[in-house]
Parts: C-alpha cells; structure tokens; sequence
C-alpha cells in the first residue's frame, strides 16, 4: 500500500472515529436532555391519575361525615326510627351520588340497615353477606373503625375493589357515646373508572394487585421499583409507553394497580434531532477531509514517494551498499537522505562486528539461569534475560514499566545506594551486594546482584549498568564460606607475584607477562564461579551415555557426590517409577531444532521424595553431533507443598461457610415445627395419650439441634458462647464419631462428680473431636486410647503456668502411637503441621478453641511410647435443672415479635398468646422501628422484643436496636438465631439486647427469658 493509500485510510479511521465520538456525547447530550423532559411529563400524568383517584376516594368520606353527624340517623341507630330511614334514606338520591352499598351496624357487629344499588339499571338490592361479615363482630371492618372511629380507604371483597368509607354515628355537636357505625361503598367498575379517565382526559385502566403477574409483565427491577416508590413507567417501544399507580388499603397491603398508556411524542422527536444532527456533521467532515487531501498531495505526499521509492531500491537491491540519490535541493527530506546513506556506511563497517558479537552474546546470556538485567542511571530498566523474566513473571514488552527500585525491597534500598556509590567514584567499576526481592509469587528472596557499569565511549562516566543477580535465599552461608575462600585465593597469588618477582629481577619482563596471564585468569575464574559455582541452581553437564562431564557444588552438596570417584561421575537421579516415563517422553522431544525444554519430575532423596523442576539444553559440535547434555535445576519441593495446602484451606473454608448456611436454616425449620408441636400439645388434656406422645415429639425435635451443633463445626467457629457443658458426654459424643471406620477402641474413666465445663458445647465438641481423631490416627494398627477426666484447682503460683487461678476440668487422652520427637514437639500445633504425611487444621483448630475459652492444652511425648494430650477448661456447677413458673406469668406484657419466617411469627405469636401475653409481629427491622415509634407516639409502648439477628432482604435485629434505642433508652429486646456463632448472640449486652435465645427453643425456655427480664425491670 503506498503512501498516500495509508494518509488517506489513516484520516479516514479518524474521520470514523470523530464520527463515533461526537455520536456518542452528542448522543449522551441530547438523551439526558429529551429523557428528563419525558420523565417530567410522565410524573406529571401519574400524579394526576393520582388526584383523580384521591378525589374518588375524599368524595365518599364526605358524603358519610355529612350522613353520620345528623341527629337524625344517631336518633335512628338509637330507637331504630323507620321515618327517618323512609325521608332520608332514598334509594335515587344514593344511586345519584353513586354509592354502591350503605350499611348502618351497630358497635356490636348487628346490621341494622343495608342495601346495595345498581346505578346503571336504577334499582336496589339486598347486600352480599361476604361483604356484611366483615362489619359483624370478628370482621375487619368493624375492627379498623372502633380503633380509627373514621376512615376511609381501598377494601375488596368477594373479589370487587371499591372506595369504602366507615365513620360511627355521633350527635351532631360531636357529643355522646357512638351508637353505631355508617358505611358507604363506591365499587371500582367500568363506570367509575370511565369517571376518572373524563377527570383526566386520559386513557385508564385499574385492576387488583397480583404480585407474580405484575412482577412477571413489569420485569424484577421494575417491580420493586413500583413497590418502593407507588409508580412506575414501562416503555413499549420507541412511541409508547405504559404509566403504573400502586395504591393501598387500610392496612397498607397493596390492593389496586392503575395503568395508563402514554404516548412517547418527545422521544420519537429526540431520535429525528440525532439523526438529522450527525448527517450535517459527517457531510462537513467530508468536505474538510477532501481539501486537505488535496493539500497535502500538493505539498508533501509526491516528494515522500519518491524518497520511499529510492529506499525501497536499496532494500531491493544490493542492502546496504546502495545509496540514495540526492539532487540538489535542500530540504528535510534531501538531508534525510544524506543521513541515511552516513547511516548505511557505518552500517555496512559495523555489521561484521555486530553479528558475531551477537552470537557470543546469546550464548552467554540468554541461555543463563542466572538473571541479567540492564538499567540507565534513571534506574529504568533497559534489557533483562529470559531468566529474569520467568523469575519475575514478566514479558518483555512490560520492561519499561518497571525500575531496579521496584524489584527491591525499600529496606535495601540505603545498601544499593551505597554500592551504586561506590561504582560511581571508580572502585573497580563494579560492586557485587546481597539484596531481598520480589519473585513473581510474591515471596522475598535474597539474590546476589553483581553491578558492572558499561562505559560509553561518548560518555566516560558510564550511562548503563549491568546486573548478573542469582537466588541465594538458602545458600548465603555458603556464598559467605566461598567469598573468604577466595579472598584467601587471592592473597596467594598475590604472595607469589611477589615471591617471583623478589627472586630473580633479570626475568622481569617475563615475570610482568605472567602476572598478568595470572591477573586475566583469576577474572576469569571470578566470573565462572560467579555465573555457575555461586549459584543456588543445580547445574550439571553430561556425555549423551550419562556420566557426569561437570557439576558446580551445589549439585554435588544436594546428591552427597565427589565427582573425583568413577561411581559419582556415573550417578544417575532416583526417579520414581510413575514420572520415569515423562521423563523419558520429554527427553525425546529434544532435538536440534528444539534443543532447551523444561521439566518436573519427583526424585527418592534419603527415603524423601522432593519434587525437582530441570531446564535441559542439548548442545552439539560442529559436526552436529550430540557432545553433551546440560541441565540447571531446582528444588521445589516446598513449593509444591504450599501449592496443595492452599487448596485443601481454600475447600476447607468453602465446607465451612455451607454447613454454617445450612445449620443457620435447619434451626429455622426446627424452631417452626418444634413451635407447632407445642401448640398441639398444649390443645389436649394431660392424661390424654396424644399428650405424652406429643411431649415425647417435642423433646425429639429439640435434641435435634444437636445435629446443627455438629454441623456447625465444621464452621470457623467464631465467638464461644458459654453455657454449662456436660464434658463427660461431650467425650462420649466425639469418641463415636472419632473412631468411626478405624481398629482403635477409646476406653474411658469418667469420674459423676465431674464438674461441668463453661464452655460453647459445638466448638468443645470440635476440639475434642479434633485430638482424639489425632490420637486415633496415631495408631495405624489399631489399639486402645485412654480417656480421663478429673477436676482439678488451679492456685496462685500453681499448675499449668497459662491457667488464672480458679477452678477447672481436666481431661486427658494417651495413645500408644509411635510418639513424637522433642524437634517436632515444637509445630504439632502449627496450621498444616503433621508427623502423618499429610497436615490440617485439627490440633491447630483444637488449641485456638481452647485458647478463646481461657484453657490450655499441654502435651507429653515420648518416642515408640506414646502421647499423652491434656485439655484444661474452666469449670462451673452443674446445672440445676428448672424450668420457668407458668403459672405466675406475667398476663399483661405486650410484646413485638420480630422474625423474616412467617411460620415462626405464628407459632411464636400463638404460644406467647397462651400464656397470656399480647403479641404483634414484624417482618423486617425496619418495620420494627416504625410500629415501635408509632407504639411510643400513641402511648402504649412494648414491654419487650423479641428479633432475629438475620433477615433476608432487609435490615436485621443488631442494626434495628441501635435505632429503637435511639427512640426509647430503656427499651428491653431479646436477641434469637439460628446461627449462634455471631459475636451478637456471645455478648448481646454489647450490642443493646437484655437476654438471649437461640434458635430452636422450647417455649419454656423463651419464657423464662422474658421472665428474667421483665422481673429485673420490676426490681423483683
């Protein structure tokens, strides 16, 4: 593609892309604009609709003040005059103010008058009784207006929605008691609807809410924007739109949705501007682009062409030993060309060198294990080997992005300077300094770095520096022993020097030329063992049939080898069986034309299988033929190790947070059903059979919640919360599970009077559970463990040395494994520590367990005897085993239950109304709040609340009570879950609440809860 091809595609690309971008901001301009204007009108519409349905609604209440303040209909309600019914109750002058159905019923739910009219067809008929039930007493009706004495509001019955109003019948001057209560109803049908589509000349349709249909039509995001803000807007296409209203009964449930199409004339005006917008800016562009094109065809693109082509010739042509004609004319482009062809001259002189220089460069670089590096006197780095890419994961366009400080740690900082310092002022023109970096992984890693800096012949004073660097994390000792052996090595070849040069002055000449044969060997040597003898990497070559032709000391130190023995020059690595065939697979893709491969492969090293990772270079002779094998390894066993631990702990925590959901949501259920079982126990007589079988059921249920303890252990445990443990039977439960599928027998001594422990019972059952598994994988062969416990008083100054004075339990469990050694004794407790094989998190899990309960546990050990673990506990009395005083429960509380179940509101409402208290549910902390401030507004605060700590979906008991606090300091709430290991249900005064519950519970045990808080409350 020539020249001008490429201007023109290159101004075409950013004509495409200006087109885009003004497309897009003019596009984003003009959007904002239109969608606000058509949002403003859309509200404007809704809110009308709005007016007009409130407008349906007030007209009714009015009618029944005006109807309900005459004398005459509280003369009728009182003494039942039919005169007044006959003057004033006229069947046409209700069908004329279309009312539907009028109802007087007296206080007591007895209809004392009702009819239902037919405004279309002008008669009247008897009232539905569906819709009568709900003013007789038990209805809703009659209930909302003894507590509102007025109202007016959206109801349904039988399936009609309709405008209803209910007010009780005074004198006219207000005075009196109310003798009875007037209803009015305004079905919404066609007719009506019709009323409020004249009212706001628009297009209306009403239906009753259906949440899963609406949900479904709307879409997710809509319909809870339409529950959260009582509208809604939902565009059909480009020109039309449908405007929703959700309206609420008296009760605030959601009964009606009002629906109105609109149509989108702004947004079908919004696209005609764009379009018309971006046709004027593209034609405009056109036509700029096209002058300039002429332009610059004109002035520069000929004279380009033709330099391009006189280029193009010589690439073509005879390289670099051509030249570019330049004529006489003097411009940048004909002094281009003059520098170009300067160019070619020092090219074409300089081409020999730099190809061979080339060769020897690879060689000697590239295929290093050691990491070479260049970096200017900015610090930025300028070139870096293969080897120090892989070491530090990067590729070799990222170079610029990285100096030699970012790669360091800060604190080696000072010490780099200081060898920079000391390159700069002359001392030899390098510096050699051991430095902690960052590898790929991550981890710090002390290197070697010997720093060179590179004379420029323009600039004396050097412009780059070289970096050989190798990993000497496990071998700065070594590195410490070779440098004073080479600085002795030194300090004999000077004393020779001298020695020679003393002895015989006629051989001076001869002696200089030595010295400095002996001067350039010895920089020879310095920068072999640098390269190769100091490094950490194990490095060997070998003749093709095996034997070793070379190994630097650290391949001799790893394998034990002295190469100055026939059979150490023949050794050959231990590989296991299962990786010999890869092995030899991977050494048969080698060849010529792919001689350098890496590969891992495990090792037998001392009865120790260590992972190794191996680079194999093939190198051949001039006459192709395979002379020798190299190889630079590494061990990565550790590496490998870490690798499979992560992932066990990564599965371990995911394990953890599933059982604790799940247990979190059995709890739920079994407070529900232990709830219901309660309930019908309590609806038969004691010496009925279906009441013991039912009380047997229902203690069932509760030791269920064992099996939620169990679960819950494989949780992180969290925050203990305490509570009189049996230790004894929290023994006899872990045993069975720890000896499940093994030859080992657990035989134990647990003496009645052992006291009881002050403990979380899942989490001591965890770490029980975790040192008798311990125990019982001591002993491969299988055997007995011993159990015992006993109680024990730890004084001032006295016993185990990490245990406060007091009281504690003690229970210690022997093995007769193969016992433990004093060096490993130190990291039994160590996160993945294990003599076994293969580590976890048991005995590290058990102690931190202990630990958070103010106990300790110790161990004794000895080799091919045995372990003896102990686990020392807080103590505390035994139980007394009580349960709370039914019959003097408080008769007059009034309780708010707080709880996302509903079958728990309930059964929980139902049990606690039993025994006499008065109880109303919320289902969210934020309806919590709100009957709370209502409750204190109208004077009849709660005694007590009762919240769950989680609720889905909405805001949770520990948020909720810092707000109700905020309204009344001294209310009193109990705090219940499912999940118990929350640091709220530990310490529930911490965070507000008087009492705690946890979930399931019988009903005798949130009673005695209330009870204990409510007679603190009464000072008893």
């Amino acid at each position: 593609m020539s020249i001008r091809y490429k201007i023109f595609a290159v101004l075409i690309v950013m004509l495409l892309l200006l087109v885009i971008m003004m497309n897009f901001v003019s596009g984003f301009i003009i959007d904002s604009s239109y969608d606000q204007l058509e949002q403003r009108e859309a509200d404007n519409r809704i809110s009308q609709l709005h007016q007009a349905l409130h407008i349906r609604s007030s007209d009714i209440g009015l009618l029944v003040r005006d109807y309900s303040d005459w004398n005459d209909t509280y003369d009728f309600s009182y003494s039942y005059n039919q005169e007044y019914l006959d003057a004033n109750f006229l069947d046409t002058t209700f069908i004329s103010q279309n009312i539907d159905v009028v109802v007087i019923s007296g206080l007591n739910g007895t209809i004392m008058y009702s009819k239902t009219f037919d405004s279309t067809n002008k008669v009247a008929y008897p009232t539905d009784q569906a819709f009568l039930s709900h003013l007789r007493d038990g209805g809703y009706l009659l209930q909302r207006t003894s507590e509102m004495k007025e109202w007016n509001g959206y109801t349904v019955s039988s399936g009609y929605l309709g405008w209803t109003a209910c007010r009780e019948i005074f004198m006219s001057d207000g005075g009196g008691e109310p003798v009875a209560i007037l209803t009015f109803v305004r079905w919404i049908n066609e007719a009506n609807i019709d009323r409020i589509g004249q009212l706001t000349t628009y297009d209306v349709d009403i239906t009753g809410f259906n949440g899963l249909a609406l949900e479904e039509r709307l879409g997710h995001d809509r319909f809870n924007s339409l529950l959260n803000d009582g509208r809604a807007s939902v565009a059909e296409n480009d020109s039309a739109m449908t405007l929703y209203l959700l309206e609420y009964d008296t009760f605030d449930n959601p009964i009606l949705v009002l629906s109105s199409p609109y149509e989108r004339s702004i947004n079908v005006q919004r696209i005609d501007t764009l379009h018309n917008y971006m046709i004027y800016f593209v034609l405009t562009i056109l036509i700029i682009l096209i002058i300039f094109m002429m332009m610059l065809e004109r002035v520069v693109i000929r004279k380009v062409i033709k330099f391009d082509k006189d280029v193009d010739d010589i690439s073509n042509g005879r390289g670099i030993l051509r030249r570019i004609q330049v004529d006489g004319r003097s411009d940048e482009i004909t002094t281009l060309a003059a520098s170009i062809n300067d160019m070619l001259r020092n090219i074409e002189e300089a081409q020999r060198s730099v190809v061979e220089s080339e060769r020897r460069y690879r060689a000697i670089v590239q295929d290093q294990t050691d990491l070479i590096f260049r970096f200017g006197k900015d610090g930025q780095l300028t070139f870096a080997n293969d080897s120090f890419l892989r070491y530090y994961g990067m590729k070799p366009e990222d170079l610029g992005k990285w100096t030699v400080l970012s790669i360091m740690d800060p604190e080696c900082k000072d010490q780099f300077d200081e060898g920079m310092h000391g390159i700069n002022l002359g001392n030899g023109g390098s510096a050699c300094m051991q430095l902690r970096c960052h590898n790929a992984e991550g981890q710090k890693r002390w290197q070697q770095w010997t720093v060179s800096r590179i004379i420029d012949l323009e600039d004396v004073t050097g412009s780059d520096f070289q970096v050989v660097a190798g990993d000497i994390t496990a071998q700065r000792e070594a590195d410490l022993e070779l440098r004073r052996y080479r600085d002795r090595l030194e300090e004999m070849v000077q004393d020779r020097t001298q020695e020679l040069l003393a002895a015989n002055d006629a051989l001076a000449k001869e002696v200089e030329k030595r010295r400095k044969v002996e001067l350039d060997l010895q920089e020879s040597q310095s920068q072999y063992k640098a390269v190769v003898e100091d490094q950490t990497e194990l490095i060997a070559r070998m003749y093709p049939d095996g034997r070793i032709r070379f190994a630097n000391n650290a391949y001799l130190r790893y394998y034990n080898l002295d190469l100055r023995s026939e059979e150490a020059r023949r050794f050959t690595p231990n590989i296991l069986d299962e990786d010999q065939n890869s092995y030899s697979n991977f050494l048969s893709t080698l060849n010529r034309d792919r001689p350098v491969g890496m590969t891992e492969y495990r090792v037998l090293l001392d009865e120790e299988v260590r992972w190794q990772q191996w680079t194999y270079r093939l190198i051949y002779d001039s006459n192709g033929t395979l002379a020798e094998i190299q190889g630079v390894g590494r061990d990565i066993t550790d590496r490998k190790r870490m690798e499979e631990e992560m992932v066990r702990s990564e599965r371990l925590e995911s394990l953890g947070i599933l059982a604790g959901g799940m247990a979190h949501e059995f709890n739920n259920t079994l407070t529900k059903v232990l709830g219901n079982v309660t309930l019908a126990k309590n609806m038969v007589t004691p010496d009925d059979p279906l009441h013991k079988r039912l009380e047997v059921t229902e203690r069932s249920i509760y030791d269920a919640k064992r099996l939620t303890d169990n679960i819950l252990t494989f949780s992180d445990g969290g925050e203990p919360i305490k509570q009189p443990v049996d230790l004894a039977e929290t023994i006899r439960d872990a045993a069975g599970t720890a000896t499940a599928g093994s030859n080992v027998r657990i035989e134990m001594s647990l003496p009645d009077d052992l006291l009881w422990a002050d403990a979380d019972p899942s989490q001591i059952l965890q770490a029980v559970r975790g040192v008798l598994i311990n125990a019982v994988e001591s002993m491969p062969k299988g055997g007995v463990v011993k159990v015992m416990a006993s109680n024990m008083m730890v004084e001032t100054g006295e016993g185990a040395s990490e245990l406060a004075p007091g009281r504690y339990v003690r229970a210690d469990i022997i093995d007769h494994g193969d016992g433990i050694t004093k060096e490993k004794l130190l990291h039994i407790f160590d996160p993945y520590f294990s003599t076994k094989g293969r580590g976890g998190l048991g005995l590290s899990s058990a102690l931190s367990i202990v630990k958070r309960h103010n106990g300790t546990i110790s161990v004794e050990s000895a080799v091919h005897v045995g372990s003896k673990f102990s686990i020392f506990l807080p103590a505390t009395d035994r139980p007394k085993v009580t349960g709370p005083d039914l019959a003097q429960t408080p008769m007059a509380a009034h309780i708010l239950l707080m709880d996302d179940e509903e079958g728990i509101l309930e059964v929980g409402s139902e049990l606690l109304k039993e025994y006499g208290y008065s109880v109303e549910c919320a289902r969210t902390g934020e309806e919590a709040i709100k009957m709370y401030e209502d409750a204190v507004g109208s004077g009849r605060i709660y005694d007590l609340l009762t919240m769950d700590l989680t609720i889905k979906g909405g805001m949770g008991g520990k948020d909720a009570i810092k707000r109700i606090l905020e309204i009344d300091p001294a209310a009193k709430a109990i705090v219940s879950s499912g999940y118990s290991h929350d640091p709220v249900m530990a310490h529930p005064r911490e965070y507000g609440f008087k009492g705690v519950v946890k979930k399931p519970y019988m009903i005798a045990e949130m009673l005695q809860e209330i009870n204990r808080i409510l007679d603190a409350t009464d000072g008893k």
